[in-house]
C-alpha cells in the first residue's frame, strides 16, 4: 500500500468509525447511558442506567497510549493483557504485514492520542466493529472496540449489575499493617474478577474453580517472576488470597491483582495450600521447603 493509498484508507476508516458510533447512539443509546463497565477477562462491555444494566456487547482490545512515554502499544504486544480476551485484533496485524503498513505491525512506537484513534479506526473497519471507546487510566488511554450489541434480557442482568462502591475507611489488618478499602474496591472494579475467598465459599477450594476468573493479590516482583512465593495468606479481614514473599505487607503501590492461574503457573506447589482456612497463613524458608501453617498473627 502506497502512502497516498494509506491516507485514503485511514480517512475512510475514520469515516466508518464515526458512522458506526453514531449508529450505536441512535439504535442503543450508547454515549447517552450514564455508566459503562467492561470485563476483559470475559471479553464484554456493557452500559447501564442508574443501577440497571441495559446494553451489552463483545469487546476487542486494540491498544494503549501512554501519556508518560508518549507511545502507542498494541494489545497483542502488551504483557499486561496476556490473560485477557483480546478479540480478533491479530487480524489487523496480519493485514498490516500483507500491506507493509509498519504502524500496524510494530509493537510500540512514538505516538499521541490522535494516533490511538487512527489505529482504532483502522481496526474498527477491518473487524467491522460497531463502535469504539477510549477509557482513561493512570498512564494514558485504553482503546477498545465493541460489536454484537444487544439489549440485556431481564433474566440475564445479574452478572452486569454495577458493583457498589465501599465507603472510604481504614481497617486494621491482622498482620499489623493497614489497607485502604477504597483501593481494594477500585482494583476489584477495574478488572471485574471474582475475588477468591471470603463469603463466596465456592472460591475457597480454588483448584475446583475456574482459575481464569479468580483474582488473588500479589506484588509486582512475584508477578514478574523476580522473587519466589514464600508466604500465602487467606486473609481474615476481607477473605482474599495473598501471595507474598515475606513480611511485612507491601506498600499499597506494590499490590497487583492477578488471575489465579498465573500464580499457579509461576509456582505450581502452591496448589497444596488450597484448603488453607480463612484467617490462616502458610510460610516457608525457600522454594522446595515444606509449608508451615498457622493462624494469622499480628
Amino acid at each position: 500500500m502506497t502512502y497516498l493509498e494509506y491516507e485514503t484508507f485511514l480517512r475512510e476508516s475514520t469515516d466508518y468509525l464515526r458512522a458506526r458510533i453514531e449508529g450505536a447512539k441512535a439504535q442503543f443509546g450508547i454515549g447517552y447511558l450514564p455508566r459503562y463497565e467492561y470485563d476483559l477477562f470475559r471479553g464484554e462491555i456493557w452500559w447501564s442506567e442508574v443501577g440497571e444494566p441495559k446494553i451489552r456487547g463483545r469487546v476487542t482490545v486494540v491498544g494503549t497510549i501512554s501519556t508518560k512515554s508518549n507511545t502507542w502499544l498494541w494489545s497483542w504486544a502488551n504483557p499486561h493483557f496476556s490473560n485477557v480476551i483480546l478479540g480478533d485484533i491479530d487480524k489487523v496485524r496480519k493485514f498490516g504485514s500483507a500491506e507493509a503498513i509498519t504502524k500496524l505491525t510494530e509493537e510500540k512506537w512514538e505516538a499521541e492520542e490522535v494516533d490511538g484513534w487512527e489505529m482504532t479506526a483502522i481496526a474498527a473497519r477491518l473487524l467491522e466493529a460497531e463502535g469504539a471507546y477510549r477509557p482513561p487510566n493512570d498512564n494514558g488511554f485504553l482503546f477498545l472496540l465493541y460489536d454484537r450489541l444487544e439489549r440485556i434480557p431481564c433474566g440475564e442482568i445479574g452478572p452486569y449489575m454495577p458493583l457498589k462502591r465501599s465507603e472510604t475507611k481504614i481497617t486494621p489488618n491482622p498482620l499489623g499493617q493497614t489497607k485502604i478499602s477504597r483501593f481494594l474496591d477500585r482494583v476489584r472494579r477495574s478488572v471485574r474478577l471474582r475475588i477468591g475467598g471470603g463469603k463466596d465459599r465456592a472460591m475457597d477450594t480454588w483448584p475446583f474453580a475456574d482459575p481464569k476468573n479468580v483474582a488473588v493479590f500479589t506484588v509486582t516482583d512475584i508477578s514478574k517472576g523476580r522473587v519466589p512465593i514464600l508466604r500465602v495468606c487467606h486473609d481474615v479481614d476481607d477473605g482474599a488470597w495473598q501471595f507474598l514473599t515475606g513480611s511485612p505487607l507491601p506498600e499499597k503501590k506494590d499490590w497487583v491483582l492477578l488471575a489465579l492461574k498465573e500464580v499457579v503457573r509461576l509456582d505450581p506447589s502452591i496448589a497444596e495450600l488450597a484448603g488453607l482456612p480463612l484467617g490462616w497463613e502458610a510460610t516457608r524458608a525457600s522454594v522446595g521447603e515444606p509449608w508451615t501453617k498457622k493462624p494469622q498473627t499480628q
